[in-house]
């Protein structure tokens, strides 16, 4: 005898082991004068066409944005004009030299 209206308890869908959950959020605000685009930083700074370069593992800069370059001991940094300071990959340093932005 089976009883009428009375749902059974399935258990609910798991993401595989170590896949996070899907989460669906509004995107952010834009600012004026920029765009957000998702998809692989090395994807990224393959289209700019050498306006830049990736000075750090998730950073890439504009030529025209830096500023200067400090030396903390053996940390080296980028100070940008819009005030923002980006740690520097030792990988990039020759790169920076290139553009004579050696600390010294």
């Amino acid at each position: 005898m089976t009883k009428i209206g009375r749902q059974q308890n399935k258990p609910r869908k798991q993401p595989p082991s170590g896949a996070p959950a899907a989460r669906r959020t509004k995107p952010p605000p834009e600012a004026p004068g920029s765009a957000l685009i998702l998809m692989r930083l090395s994807d990224a700074v393959s289209r700019t066409g050498g306006e830049g370069l990736q000075v750090h593992r998730s950073w890439w800069v504009a030529k025209g944005a830096i500023r200067h370059m400090s030396r903390e001991r053996r940390n080296l940094r980028l100070n940008l004009l819009n005030g923002l300071e980006l740690p520097v990959a030792r990988r990039a340093v020759t790169r920076l030299k290139d553009l004579d932005l050696d600390p010294g």
